[in-house]
């Protein structure tokens, strides 16, 4: 009974919500053109709400009517109708009609563009709808991707497309001529088009980066993401391009020692701050190939010690190159005790010597306040070498238990725990922190301790079963539950029922773990859980689920940075199906 538009969508919103039944008879009538577009519109969402099949005549009024934003302004409900279109159609299994359908609004926002319509209200919305998609689902991206290559024309659309390249871990061949154009300009595009490049590794970028380094700051970090990546791919180590690293290292360094004003962070500071790192981490990256640099990373190690101390480690040779140990000693009795920390750990790593690091470390441990728990892990790589610090490590799980009431302390007991069981295997020492640290599992915001308990309860093995109980309760979460198992079938070794439990009903446990959402660390830390249980562990129809997981459409890690999202994602795959291969035939 309704006649104004917008009361007529939201009546049939409304409807879908209550009683969907009502709403599929309307949906027919209500998409066809002789309803006004909010109606039609609403006529899209309902179908999706109600779980009505999406036909041609649905797509079509999709391409009829995008973009579909101005069409939903002034309803009650506040939906963006392209993106919740997809993504409804996507959650629902509906995969490749969600595709049809952002490719199809990409379509219509190239032609309005083309045609001179406002660019950003023309793609906007079909660029996040498709961005949106790509992070749900693993096919996606190949199929958006050359839809959106038009809108790479226009600089108020170029944008979008550029970072989509850059983050959705496709290759487009057709996408590298039109980027190398823009990264041979000026401003921001340019920028972005070259960490682009980089980051889809092609030829072309380090000829690119080495012709414009001091103007690209984006580029510059794509290229250090590159070598911190798993596994990493550094861009080739080119003359020409560890000249201009070179150049551009002791450039920064010779403004770190001129006095003048600091720029905020919100205004390019922070780029600013930035830049050596992503130039050490470069040449790290790089390895022996980038000894030439020596003479600058020495020169900076005074002002970034961290990363410049890390890049000398990897760089240097000991015996050929004496002025870099003398610097990296040096440097270990200056400082801040993180930056002493930092030289003293690259002179280890570079010589073998653990004099300096052991030094630091025992002075940092004899401060009840100070940066422990970030010592300690610099302590537990050191094996052997560690001895000297047993003292120091006994003392601090010897004081009182108040003293771990914060999750850093009590991870830094854990830490030293894990140091003093590798090296004497003192149960008695180490077991009351462990179940300490289970503790924590039911403590709000406790999982974290809790996982690292188990962590250090599975490497003390069968002499850590008074640890079971509070494991086994940690099995009824899904947060805590793959660290639990882990640990149980290592305080049970060759068991198939760890703590009483089947295998099957272990794996049980841990798949709820893997749903789409995921953050990368836990789902990789659920995938090791399932490769300890063995290929015995599991019916064909959780081998069917960890499938899906490794090839299946969805995403599963879908937490985290979003520009990293579908890289991690590739990686899990990557580990998925690697852990599959070990449990079938």
């Amino acid at each position: 009974m309704e006649t104004d538009p917008t009361v007529r969508a939201d009546v049939l919103t409304a409807c879908a919500a209550v009683d969907p039944g009502a709403a599929q008879e309307w949906c027919a009538a209500a998409r066809r053109t002789a309803e006004p577009p909010q109606v039609r519109v609403a006529a899209l969402l309902a179908i999706v709400d109600t779980g009505q099949p999406w036909d041609r005549d649905s797509a079509a009024v999709v391409a009829e009517l995008s973009p579909l934003e101005p069409h939903t302004a002034g309803g009650q409900w506040e939906r963006e109708a392209l993106e919740y279109l997809v993504t409804g159609l996507h959650e629902r299994g509906d995969a490749d009609a969600a595709i049809d359908v952002a490719v199809s609004a990409l379509g219509r926002a190239a032609e309005a563009v083309r045609a001179g319509a406002h660019p950003k209200e023309a793609a906007q919305e079909a660029t996040w709808a498709a961005e949106c998609l790509a992070l749900r689902s693993r096919t996606a991206p190949a199929r958006l991707l050359p839809a959106m290559l038009p809108l790479l024309d226009h600089p108020d659309t170029a944008g979008d497309v550029i970072d989509a390249i850059r983050d959705w871990a496709v290759p487009v061949p057709q996408s590298v001529p039109p980027l190398v154009r823009m990264a041979e300009g000026a401003g921001e595009h340019a920028d972005r088009a070259l960490a682009a490049l980089v980051r889809v590794g092609a030829p072309e970028a380090a000829d690119l980066l080495a012709r414009g380094i001091e103007d690209r700051p984006r580029a510059v970090k794509a290229a250090f993401d590159r070598t911190t990546q798993r596994p990493p791919a550094p861009l080739p180590c080119t003359q020409a391009l560890l000249d201009a690293v070179r150049a551009r290292l002791a450039a920064r360094t010779d403004g770190a020692t001129t006095a003048g004003p600091r720029q905020s962070l919100v205004a390019g500071g922070l780029a600013d701050v930035n830049e050596p790192v992503h130039l050490a981490g470069l040449l790290a990256g790089w390895g022996p190939s980038a000894r030439a640099a020596l003479p600058e990373l020495i020169a900076a190690l005074p002002h970034h010690t961290f990363t410049t101390g890390r890049a000398l480690a990897a760089v240097a040779d000991a015996g050929r190159d004496p002025e870099v140990v003398a610097a990296l000693r040096a440097r270990t009795g200056t400082g801040s005790v993180p930056d002493r920390q930092a030289a003293a750990a690259a002179l280890h790593t570079l010589t073998g010597d653990a004099t300096a690091l052991l030094a630091v470390l025992g002075t940092a441990l004899d401060e009840p306040n100070g940066p422990r728990d970030n010592c300690l892990r610099a302590v537990a790589p050191l094996g052997e070498q560690a001895r000297p610090l047993l003292p120091r490590l006994r003392a601090l799980l010897a004081e009182p238990v108040e003293n771990r009431s914060t999750v850093p302390a009590a991870e830094a007991a854990l830490t030293a725990a894990t140091v003093i069981w590798e090296l004497t295997g003192d149960q008695a020492c180490v077991l009351p922190v462990v179940l300490e640290g289970l503790a924590w599992a039911e403590q709000p915001w406790g999982d974290r301790v809790s996982q690292r308990a188990a962590e250090v309860a599975a490497l003390v093995g069968p002499a850590a079963r008074a640890a079971v109980p509070r494991l086994t309760a940690m099995l009824d979460h899904p947060d805590t539950a793959a660290a639990a198992v882990r640990a149980l079938v290592a305080l049970h070794p060759g068991s198939d029922r760890p703590a009483g439990v089947p295998l099957t009903e272990l794996a049980e446990r841990v798949l709820p773990s893997l749903e789409s959402g995921a953050y990368l660390n836990s789902a990789l830390t659920a995938l090791k859980a399932l490769a300890a249980l063995g290929p015995t562990a599991f019916t064909p129809a959780q081998l069917e689920r960890m499938r899906r997981l490794a090839d299946g459409e969805r995403r599963i890690v879908g937490s985290g940075i979003q520009i990293d999202i579908i890289r991690d994602d590739e990686e899990f795959r990557a580990a998925a199906r690697t852990v599959l291969a070990g449990l079938t035939p």
